[in-house]
């Protein structure tokens, strides 16, 4: 690869590191939905995330896996094929929105409730200020 591609390669990646965290889409009529239990995991990744659909479906599995097991990233990069690259923006997407969390380069990968805490204090401010 010559030094100008290899510039645009590694341009595209900073540019996907910024843009690696959630955001969340409310929409009203996905209540009804919930509430039926025919609300996806896909649906809230949708919702979530600016991917292709490719990285949507990836995503989920990330989420299943470390739903099934907490797991090192290299544990995780092994069990779902991915190259460390793609896998990494997704754990820094996950992490950085809250979805996941790990203490450092040697522990392992969990699901957290970050994301549903903060998403909670958002939902109580929003009420109180309405209700002002």
């Amino acid at each position: 690869m010559n030094s100008g591609s290899e510039g645009r390669v590694e341009t595209n990646y900073q540019d996907q590191k910024k843009k690696a965290y959630a955001y969340f889409r409310v929409n009203k009529n996905d209540a009804a939905t919930i509430k039926t239990k025919a609300f996806t995991l896909y649906d809230f990744i949708n919702n979530s995330f600016y991917f292709s659909r490719t990285k949507k479906d990836l995503t989920m599995q990330v989420l299943m896996e470390l739903r099934r097991q907490p797991q090192s990233f290299k544990q995780l990069q092994q069990t779902l094929q991915l190259k460390k690259s793609t896998l990494y923006l997704l754990i820094t997407s996950l992490e950085k929105s809250g979805l996941i969390e790990y203490e450092g380069k040697k522990s392992l990968l969990r699901t957290s409730k970050a994301f549903s805490e903060a998403l909670l204090e958002y939902a109580n401010w929003w009420k109180n200020w309405v209700d002002e």
